[in-house]
C-alpha cells in the first residue's frame, strides 16, 4: 500500500498573514497568562482572548476580552469578568475566569469557564453570554448541581458549542465516579431563549 503524504490538503501559513498582536489596550498583572485561552468565530470577525491568571484584586480571578474586526483593524469592544452583577457578582480568589471558551459560528453566543470557582462544596462553573446590540449580556450559569456523583474537579476545563449556540458541552477533570480524576462531560441544550 502506498504511503499517504502528510502534507496533502494543507496550506502554508506565513507571518505575512498576521493582522494583529493582542493585547490591545489591556493592562495586565504579572503572570496574567493573557492568551492562555482564545477562540475565533467562523467568519473570522470576532475573537475572544482570556487572561485566567490575571489578578483583579482577588488572586487569579481572570478576565476575557472580546474583539471585533472591521477590515484589517481589530478593536476591543468588551471586557468580561466574573463579578458581573447580572450573575450574582460572586467574586472568588483563584476562580480563573476565562480559562476556556466556546462560541457559536457567528460569535453571538459565547461560553466562558471558571473551572476553579469553589462554592458550596463544588468546583467550577460556566457562564453563557448572548450578544444584545453592541455588547454581550449574561444569559445563564451552569455548575455541577443536579448531576449527581462525586463533587467534580474543574467543571469547565473544556468547552464546545454547536454552530447555532444552542448546544453546549462542558468537560470536567473529575467527579461522577469514585475513580480519581476519571472525568466526565455534560451537554446542555437551549430551547427558545432559555
Amino acid at each position: 500500500t502506498a504511503a499517504i503524504p502528510l502534507d496533502v490538503g494543507y496550506r502554508v501559513w506565513t507571518s505575512a498573514s498576521q493582522q494583529v498582536s493582542f493585547p490591545a489596550g489591556t493592562v495586565l498583572t504579572n503572570g496574567a497568562a493573557f492568551g492562555e485561552s482564545c477562540a475565533i468565530s467562523t467568519n473570522g470577525n470576532l475573537a475572544i482572548v482570556g487572561a485566567p491568571e490575571h489578578n483583579n484584586g482577588n488572586n487569579t480571578q481572570g478576565f476575557a476580552n472580546i474583539y471585533e474586526r472591521s477590515g484589517t483593524t481589530w478593536s476591543l469592544v468588551q471586557t468580561l469578568t466574573a463579578n458581573s452583577p447580572s450573575h450574582g457578582g460572586n467574586i472568588e480568589n483563584n476562580s480563573r475566569f476565562g480559562r476556556a471558551f466556546a462560541m457559536s459560528s457567528n460569535g453571538e453566543t459565547i461560553a466562558i469557564s471558571e473551572p476553579t470557582f469553589n462554592r458550596s462544596g463544588g468546583n467550577g462553573r460556566v457562564h453563557v453570554y448572548v450578544k444584545s446590540g453592541s455588547s454581550w449580556a449574561h444569559e445563564a450559569t451552569f455548575n455541577w448541581s443536579g448531576h449527581g456523583g462525586n463533587t467534580p474537579i474543574r467543571y469547565g476545563t473544556s468547552l464546545g458549542m454547536s454552530d447555532t449556540g444552542d448546544e453546549l458541552i462542558i468537560g470536567a477533570l473529575g467527579g461522577m465516579s469514585s475513580l480519581s480524576m476519571a472525568g466526565y462531560a455534560i451537554i446542555h441544550k437551549r430551547t427558545g431563549s432559555s
